[in-house]
């Protein structure tokens, strides 16, 4: 129920509130208590599902907040946090940029292993901060995918803002979606 509110268009909670307010409005004019009432049960509801829709997370939303949570927990180097955030068949996958980030192997699995890369780059490089500049998110039957642009500041770089694109993909498991995959799919300006 609440993933059929959360899909249904603005327009269509906008119109509800329109037609409410005429038919409160004509309502008034023809002095008829029960047109008024019809009105106001219209915008009522309108108003209802419009805070519905605002309240419930959508899966994709999800995602994306655990997402911005992931980067924000590596940008204050809360490595616990982080590693309460990655599930334990998490896939960390570099595509070839193991050397650069300072991770010796590239089958990298679960929270514990993930954190502890992360923390391992972060030293080297000496890490100063993270921020995500732009994210997109495309759900697909059984897939979230949530595809952002990141920049670290870092000593290494001499505090110049280094970018980097990175895909989590997310897949559902029971009633929630598991973080199954970290890729790094751009380093530099590639």
């Amino acid at each position: 129920m609440a993933q059929f509110i959360t899909q249904i268009p603005w327009w269509i909670t906008i119109f509800l509130i329109l037609a409410g307010g005429v038919t409160i409005f004509y309502g008034n004019q023809q002095f008829n208590p029960r047109v008024r009432s019809t009105g106001l049960i219209t915008v009522s509801l309108a108003i209802l599902l419009g805070a519905v829709r605002f309240l419930i997370d959508t899966p994709a939303e999800q995602a994306e907040r655990r997402t911005r949570q992931i980067v924000d927990a590596c940008d204050k180097k809360d490595w616990p946090r982080m590693a309460s955030l990655i599930d334990a068949d998490t896939r960390l996958e570099l595509s070839g940029h193991e050397k650069e980030l300072s991770v010796t192997d590239p089958n990298v699995k679960g929270a514990d292993q993930i954190t502890k890369d992360a923390q391992i780059a972060a030293q080297a490089d000496k890490l100063k901060s993270v921020f995500i500049a732009s994210m997109r998110t495309q759900e697909i039957e059984g897939l979230i995918s949530v595809t952002f642009n990141a920049y670290t500041l870092q000593e290494a770089t001499m505090d110049r803002p280094f970018p980097s694109s990175w895909e989590f993909d997310f897949f559902p498991v029971g009633n929630r979606w598991d973080l199954r995959q970290i890729k790094l799919t751009a380093l530099g300006s590639e």
